[in-house]
């Protein structure tokens, strides 16, 4: 995605290129190797600017990709040698300037004692955006404010934080980052002693006007100054090193460390001990005090003391999640997240519940106010991702507990519970947007599997008890996968095995190394057990296994599948017309393959239940059961005529021949002259090859291309016959035969 000002640049110098050649009377499309050449050498003769042989080629490149124009001529070495050797005379990068600490207080004493509230909320802005080292940009598109302020704070030494949340920013290239806030924050300090951030919100209360400014390079360069870490500085301008945003991401808040680090470089300028405006001689005093021990020992030590590498904006620090999230367990984002049907489990709340000591009368209360799943309490406890609104919290307790008092203890599980539903609901959406493997591997839960066993066993306890019929977890894992991703994709019978035959497969401990998406990949091999559908009775069974894993799932009733089970047995034992034979097994088969192609090809992502409570899949299975295309496939087959046995008795005597019938055999062979039929070319087809003696004629003689071939003899004669008609028998070609007409 391309910002307006990009699409300009290259506009304009295509359109410049298109005026040069409307001059000089060229063709500019397509770009040509020569046309290039002489209008960079042009623009380095005119002394155009340094970067405009570069931006000229950019625009090309830019037109044959965007617009297909054939810009092939750009990788030309003397069309780039020429823009190179332009960019060679381009002067000396000018970058800004960090302001100066006398500065910084001229803007801290605008900010209390201008004489307009416009004044001082634009200096207090500026200051802010100098704190917080922020863009110009990310000031404009901050969406909400919160200030946070120490307990220990005083009238004379106020400590604390503002934090602004920015969505939109430099490095939110995608949609995906789109919707990570990147928290801004800037400690509430005073170089000048004035409570610089106090005034600055009472002109923003007055003039309701958003914030502005960008002084984002003075703190990073006193920082630089001072001596603090690679890792601190990068993290302080909202970036994170390469390779580490996963760290990052579990760590929660990895902005503490580098704020205190922050405040105390300030406090060192406000001192005294540190003067970043002066020479490198003289930026620390001489009393400065040792740098404290705590600083030394901080997690990113072992990346500060490595090798200056180059920052990688394209990784922002966007996914570190604000003060009142540090307390997330990532143990049980780990584990709880494993599956996203978990968040609406409510057998698996009510194992979590107990699993945690709340007693009945708790677990009755929560289900009064109708909490009985993970995103049920996650959405009943907060206002936005990664916080508990206390508020929300007080009154949860309140209605779980009523008047009587409630100790920190139950306070605390009862925290635990919603931070796990928090963590766990936000994962599960992540994995539905996203559309990951995490959301291919998705699972029934453990207690939310055992509740619908049950009900099974409630509805059909005359099916479910057998073992032969309990369906094993990789087919009841397939439906799941169905119901998560919105499919309906068709699970073959010869892996619906059983839980028993599940159980007693070995074990595969062998491994395969793999190449998927250019990384090797070591996985287990996929050994699963397969179904013997040999006879009709094995398929009926791995057909109501899996209809009993589609029931257990709330994909398709299984009445509406056990029906269609019957129904295509039938066609097994129904009588075949003569001549005609019985369709088999494999016949089944396929029209079960047909069937679920389908329902997939009408059904797309309609396979969740209505308002209504009806499922979508029952009413197709019925009416598209009867489909031709389904019944072709057990139609019966025309029968296969048996070959006849070969003689395999090589002891069998001759019968032994009469002495008239061998004379007569004699005579007879006598009589009958073979029969032998000559090929001729489609001209003399209907001819005679011979001549009435027997003798063979030659076709090319009788062609109007006539024969080469030496002539020897009268009648004259060739290597391929006489030389004579082949209608009349005289000394010329048929062609030429006054007979032909």
């Amino acid at each position: 995605m391309k910002s307006t000002a990009t699409l300009v640049k290259r506009l304009g110098a295509l359109r410049r290129f298109f005026t040069w050649c409307s001059d000089q009377k060229c063709v500019p499309l397509p770009f040509s190797d020569s046309v290039l050449y002489t209008y960079l050498d042009s623009l380095r003769e005119q002394g155009a600017a340094p970067s405009s042989g570069r931006s000229f080629l950019e625009a090309v490149h830019f037109a044959s990709v965007m617009f297909g124009i054939d810009g092939g001529s750009v990788t030309s070495k003397r069309v780039q040698g020429v823009a190179a050797k332009m960019a060679i005379n381009a002067p000396p990068l000018k970058q800004a300037l960090a302001l100066s600490v006398d500065h910084v207080q001229a803007l801290e004493h605008i900010a209390v004692s201008a004489d307009t509230a416009q004044e001082r909320c634009l200096a207090g802005s500026l200051l802010v955006l100098l704190y917080a080292r922020c863009r110009f940009g990310d000031g404009q598109r901050a969406s909400s404010l919160s200030l946070d302020m120490s307990a220990a704070s005083s009238a004379s030494l106020e400590r604390g934080f503002l934090e602004l949340s920015v969505r939109t920013h430099k490095t939110a290239t995608s949609l995906q980052r789109r919707r990570r806030i990147l928290p801004v924050v800037a400690p509430i300090f005073s170089l000048s002693g004035c409570r610089w951030h106090k005034a600055w919100l009472d002109a923003r209360q007055a003039l309701k006007l958003p914030v502005e400014g960008d002084m984002r390079v003075t703190c990073l360069a006193w920082l630089a100054k001072f001596g603090t870490s690679l890792a601190m500085r990068r993290i302080l301008g909202y970036h994170v090193a390469p390779g580490a945003s996963v760290a990052e991401t579990y760590a929660r808040d990895s902005l503490a460390a580098p704020l205190r680090e922050l405040v105390r470089v300030l406090e060192a300028v406000k001192s005294g001990r540190f003067r970043p405006d002066d020479t490198r001689s003289g930026m620390l005093n001489e009393c400065a005090s040792p740098r404290p021990a705590e600083a030394e020992t901080d997690s990113w030590s072992s990346e500060s003391e490595c090798e200056a590498e180059e920052l990688d904006d394209s990784v922002p620090l966007l996914r570190l999640l604000p003060a009142t999230a540090r307390l997330i367990c990532v143990l049980i984002f780990l584990i709880l997240c494993a599956m996203a049907s978990l968040v609406d489990s409510a057998a698996s709340f009510e194992h979590r519940l107990g699993e945690l000591g709340f007693d009945e009368s708790v677990k009755a209360a929560l289900a009064k106010q109708d909490l009985n799943t993970f995103a049920a309490l996650a959405f009943a406890s907060s206002t936005q991702p990664g916080q508990i609104d206390e508020d929300k919290f007080n009154l949860l307790v309140k209605a779980c507990f009523g008047d009587k008092a409630v100790t920190l203890g139950v306070q605390s599980q009862l925290r635990r519970l919603i931070f796990e539903a928090i963590t766990c609901t936000v994962q599960s959406i992540s994995q539905r947007v996203s559309g990951g493997d995490d959301c291919k591997d998705s699972k029934m839960p453990p207690q939310e599997r055992d509740r619908r066993l049950a009900d099974q066993h409630e509805r059909l306890p005359w099916l479910v008890d057998l073992q032969c019929h309990r369906a094993g977890e990789w087919t009841c894992g397939q439906i799941c996968q169905n119901v998560v991703g919105c499919l309906s994709e068709h699970v073959p019978l010869h892996s619906c095995v059983s839980r028993e035959d599940e159980l007693c497969h070995e074990k595969n401990t062998s491994k395969l190394l793999t190449l998927e998406h250019n990384q090797l990949v070591l996985k287990s091999k996929d050994l699963r057990n397969s179904v013997d559908l040999s006879c009709p009775l094995h398929v009926q069974q791995a057909m109501t296994r899996r209809a009993l894993a589609a029931d257990q799932a709330g994909l398709i009733t299984f009445q509406v599948l056990d029906a269609v089970t019957h129904s295509f047995l039938s066609h097994l034992s129904r009588a075949a017309p003569p001549g005609f034979a019985r369709p088999t097994v494999h016949s089944l088969v396929r029209a079960d393959q047909e069937l679920w192609k389908l329902v997939a090809d009408e059904a797309a992502s309609k396979i969740h239940k209505d308002a209504t409570g009806g499922k979508p899949l029952d009413a197709m299975f019925k009416r598209l059961a009867t489909e031709p295309a389904v019944l072709f496939h057990l139609l019966p087959t025309p029968a296969a005529v048996p070959e006849p046995k070969p003689n395999t008795n090589r002891r069998q005597r001759k019968r032994p021949r009469s002495a008239s019938s061998d004379a007569h055999s004699e005579d007879t062979k006598r009589c009958k002259p073979k029969k032998h039929f000559t090929k001729m070319p489609k001209q003399l087809q209907g001819l005679l090859p011979k001549n009435k003696k027997g003798e063979a004629l030659c076709f090319n003689y009788n062609l109007p291309h006539g024969c080469k071939e030496q002539v020897k003899g009268h009648p004259p004669k060739c290597g391929r016959g006489l030389h004579q008609c082949m209608r009349c028998g005289r000394t010329h070609g048929q062609h030429e035969c006054p007979n032909k007409d």
